[in-house]
């Protein structure tokens, strides 16, 4: 799961620069109709039908301890019922506030999902898993 450029600048500035980052207290999983783009810019979040963002009140119940550079989510993560159609979902993104905010880490689904009226939503247990790497351009 490739981190966003605001993330990657806060581990940047935090190895590099010594620079604090302040983690959220909490984070929110939100799906996209539209992936975004390079570093998480961009992209269409679902909107209506009673669609939310799924709070992670604790991440640390959700996400397991990392292994090796690998952490993947523990339980499902399950939204709202729609009430509505929220379109087809092509990915997923993890943020830093309920609305609006940051995406710290977004991904593409393996394969996309038309949500319908009266559907739910999931990301079954093991399919979100974050990845930390480190690249070299010369």
């Amino acid at each position: 799961m490739p981190k966003s450029y605001t993330l990657d600048n806060q581990v940047i500035n935090y190895f590099t620069r010594t620079q604090a980052v302040v983690a959220p207290s909490e984070v929110w999983l939100g799906l996209f109709t539209v992936s975004p783009g390079a570093g998480g810019v961009g992209g269409t979040e679902v909107s209506g039908g009673s669609y939310a963002r799924v709070s992670v009140t604790n991440p640390t119940l959700l996400f397991g301890a990392p292994v090796n550079g690998v952490s993947t989510n523990t339980g499902d993560i399950q939204f709202a019922t729609a009430t509505a159609g929220w379109g087809t979902v092509v990915a997923f993104g993890l943020f830093d506030a309920l609305s609006g905010g940051n995406v710290l880490y977004y991904a593409s689904l393996g394969t996309s999902r038309a949500v319908l009226n009266g559907d739910t939503a999931k990301l079954t247990t093991g399919t979100v898993t974050i990845t930390e790497t480190l690249e070299v351009c010369f």
